[in-house]
């Protein structure tokens, strides 16, 4: 059995492959807790009928079924209640002994074993196949028309409702996360990790309870993960404050003489909506705050105490058990479509119950998602890119995958006569080629090209390993040879592929750099050490380096001026910042927040003119020129500075003017996981603080 690490985008030809090789379906999905089932069992989760397009002209079996995989066109058949519920205790093989005792415990059984299995439904309303449940008062208010900041509790995390509240209603419903309920998720996982070893120990555990501690914590923790990593939202998150129900805890005599030492319950769900009273202290009057839970008893709360609560019921095992789900379904508010890959529900009850499989019906064909064992480590890299254990076996899969998890293949540097590897996309011009160094590319060729067409192609390099030219899969699709030449010669100078005929090949240098391109925070130093592996963008950076400013007016010869792709690439990376009708300035300055504090008084000083604010972007055109700082790093700086107490911020919002629309920097992003390039400019305001049109600032020096 092969097996690799892979996420969901990279893993759809895989399933396409199996899919189609068993007839578009049904496909029987199933899945394992490892500890908690006997022997292999799985427990069967319904069946995946794939209803992909009919093909298009010159397009082969495997493609609609890879879209179809892509974009939701399948249907769920779910089990009933009863098959499931017999199923999971077969799977456990739970004890059947019929005296007093052995019925009681196996009624405690069955009812913790049916809690464990409704985190299906949680599941299936995390990525989308189900909703939540809306008071109707609310919902004649969605979606909001104004902003408003809605505190989630554990059961909106754990039950999807802050997953609808992302996918639906932001961004005008901020979001905040108490530190409590990362603290109970923690708790529900540290339970489950503790039946782990007491299993490796002894050998013998409560099935039922382990599996429902599963669940519970593996479930929350994914999407508390997914919402930090792979969406644009932001996230408050509230620190622990002096607990406001503390006595009720510890001896006190006015306490004692009440009678009230009984220890009060429901003590986490009070301490979730002090921090929404809390936060309500902090905002404007007039602004709303919401305490999103699917608890009723802590609604119920809410509503007693003066606040709002958004309260949701999750879905009723009678809407999916024994019913239909599909995979592409209707925006609740507008009527759009809107789609939930085959991938995503996968990789949802993978995470969910440790171990995820689909396979034929005579079990030949088989692909299994693995996402807790005691082999596998663990790896920060793994969540942020989303990535799990994939094994197969029992079919023909994508060309690109052959050998892929049978033995690794050596990264090698084609350096020895790479012309000869080279020359479909090579020129035909022998002065030129007598030019090249022995790598192949003159150092000092530059390279013009899109940067998001290029970052598009690194994905596609990155996900199959390798692309044709001549192939209709890639970001390059259509462009001519000269235009190819300078994205895949660009490439070849840094070393990040090998060329052979028509064959495009990724080497782990290209890896690197695609890690460092979609991490969060973003990985500066890492893409400026990948990217100096190109000897012509190293030679301009250490050309602005000592020049410190190259100037860019109406005035300067077209032939100084600097290159316009190498300019952009060098802003992402937080070495340079055009100012119009100036010029480039160097900015490779790298300071502490202690040190950057009397940088940053003294610029808002020296630009503020009497005034008690100075414009955003005055400022930090004035730190990248006079003290050579990015933008980026001022901001970090800035704020790392301001969490630390040693420096005081003030913004002041308005219209920004459109005498300063010019004064763009190009910045990287990560969507959905895919980095891009945006142009942001810097006098509107909300590059300090995203989301607020902060067009004006303040600095004040905190006194110690």
């Amino acid at each position: 059995m092969k097996n690799s690490l892979k996420n969901q985008k990279e893993s759809a030809p895989l399933f396409a492959s199996l899919l189609s090789d068993i007839d578009n379906g049904p496909a029987i999905l199933s899945v394992r807790e490892d500890i908690c089932f006997a022997d292999n069992r799985w427990l069967e989760m319904g069946k995946i009928y794939l209803k992909p397009s009919p093909p298009e002209p010159n397009q082969g079996k495997i493609e609609p079924v890879e879209d179809a995989v892509k974009y939701g066109f399948y249907e769920w058949h779910c089990p009933t209640s009863k098959t499931l519920l017999e199923d999971a205790f077969a799977a456990m093989e739970l004890d059947e002994d019929n005296n007093k005792d052995a019925r009681q415990k196996k009624k405690n059984e069955n009812n913790t074993t049916r809690c464990a299995l409704e985190s299906v439904i949680d599941a299936a309303t995390r990525i989308g196949l189900l909703f939540p449940r809306f008071d109707p008062e609310i919902i004649c208010s969605m979606p909001f028309r104004r902003p408003t900041t809605v505190i989630a509790d554990t059961n909106a995390i754990c039950q999807g409702g802050v997953d609808f509240l992302v996918r639906f209603l932001y961004p005008m419903a901020r979001l905040k996360i108490p530190a409590l309920v990362h603290m109970e998720i923690l708790n529900q996982t540290h339970n489950y990790l503790e039946q782990r070893r007491k299993y490796h120990r002894s050998g013998k555990i409560n099935n039922p309870r382990a599996l429902y501690d599963h669940v519970l914590s593996q479930g929350g923790q994914r999407a508390l993960l997914r919402l930090e990593l792979q969406t644009d939202t932001e996230v408050e998150h509230s620190a622990l404050f002096p607990d406001p129900l503390k006595n009720a805890f510890s001896k006190d005599n006015e306490i004692q003489d009440l009678n009230l030492q009984a220890p009060i319950r429901s003590y986490c769900d009070r301490l979730i909506f002090e921090t929404a009273r809390q936060h309500q202290t902090m905002v404007a009057p007039g602004h709303p705050v919401m305490l999103m839970t699917g608890d009723e008893g802590l609604g119920r709360m809410t509503l007693a105490e003066g606040l709002q609560p958004l309260y949701f019921h999750a879905g009723k095992p009678d809407e999916l058990y024994g019913q239909i789900l599909c995979g592409t379904r209707f925006t609740p508010f507008d009527g759009k479509l809107f789609s939930v890959p085959l991938t995503a529900l996968l990789w949802e009850l993978a995470v969910t119950f440790g171990n995820a499989r689909l396979c034929s019906e005579d079990e030949k064909k088989v692909i299994t998602i693995q996402a807790m064992d005691q082999d596998l480590n663990w790896q920060p890299f793994h969540a942020k890119d989303d990535l799990l254990r994939i094994f197969w076996s029992g079919f023909v899969e994508p060309d690109h995958l052959k050998g892929a998890g049978e033995q690794p293949t050596p990264v090698t540097i084609n350096a020895a006569s790479p012309q000869a590897a080279a020359r479909p996309l090579v020129a035909k011009h022998p002065e030129k080629e007598a030019k090249e160094t022995s790598s192949g590319l003159s150092p000092d060729t530059i390279y013009n090209f899109n940067i998001n067409t290029m970052l598009s192609l690194m994905e596609s390099l990155v996900a199959r390993g390798s692309v044709s030219i001549a192939g209709k899969d890639t970001a390059l699709e259509g462009m001519a040879r000269r235009t190819l030449r300078k994205y895949f010669g660009f490439l070849r100078a840094g070393h990040f592929v090998t060329i052979s005929g028509e064959t495009i090949q990724a080497t782990e240098l290209l890896h690197l750099l695609w890690m460092a391109l979609k991490s969060r925070p973003l990985d500066l130093d890492g893409i400026v050490k990948a990217l100096y592996a190109v000897p012509s963008f190293e030679i301009f950076c250490d050309t602005l380096q000592k020049k410190r400013m190259i100037s860019m007016t109406s005035k300067t010869p077209k032939k100084e001026l600097p290159d316009p792709t190498y300019l952009q690439l060098a802003e992402i990376c937080g070495l340079a910042l055009r100012i119009p009708e100036e010029g480039v300035y160097a900015t490779f300055a790298k300071i502490s927040p202690q040190e950057f504090v009397d940088i940053a008084i003294d610029a808002f000083e020296r630009n503020r003119k009497g005034e008690r604010y100075v414009l955003t972007g005055l400022w930090l055109e004035a730190m990248a020129r006079d003290h050579g700082i990015h933008p980026i790093h001022a901001r970090n700086r800035l704020n790392e500075a301001h969490a630390a107490g040693i420096i005081d911020r003030f913004t002041e919002g308005s219209t920004p003017e459109t005498r300063f629309d010019s004064h763009t920097l190009n910045v990287l992003e990560v969507k959905n996981g895919i980095p891009t390039v945006r142009k942001i400019c810097l006098y509107h305001g909300d590059f300090i603080l995203p989301g607020k049109a902060s067009v004006s600032i303040r600095l004040e020096k905190r006194k110690a």
